[in-house]
């Protein structure tokens, strides 16, 4: 799950930089006003990038998928979850501590 959700993460993470770039959003100036304002822009992007997986996480569940993950997910000696309950619970922990992660890191 964490795999999953970080690699999402980090190809949302460049898609928002593209798009940044692309529209011209980023300026590096060495004023103040221009550090705030970039550290406003790349906290916004981490919180987009975690609103992103929010709502992979609320899509996949919606759709059953945590469901097909009980049936489909073989745990070649790794104790995996044994409801799709679990695997919910599990897939928000790891939203939550890659959130506090970035609070920490900024």
């Amino acid at each position: 799950v964490t795999m999953v959700l970080v690699g999402l993460a980090c190809v949302f993470e460049r898609f928002w930089h593209y798009l940044s770039k692309y529209i011209g959003r980023e300026d590096h100036q060495a004023s103040p006003k221009y550090l705030y304002r970039d550290l406003m822009h790349r906290a916004g992007g981490e919180f987009m990038t975690l609103g992103f997986l929010a709502f992979c996480i609320f899509l996949f569940n919606s759709f059953g998928g945590f469901e097909w993950c009980v049936g489909n997910a073989h745990d070649h000696g790794i104790d995996l979850p044994h409801t799709s309950d679990d695997w919910l619970h599990i897939a928000e922990a790891v939203h939550m501590q890659l959130f506090l992660g970035m609070i920490i890191y900024f």
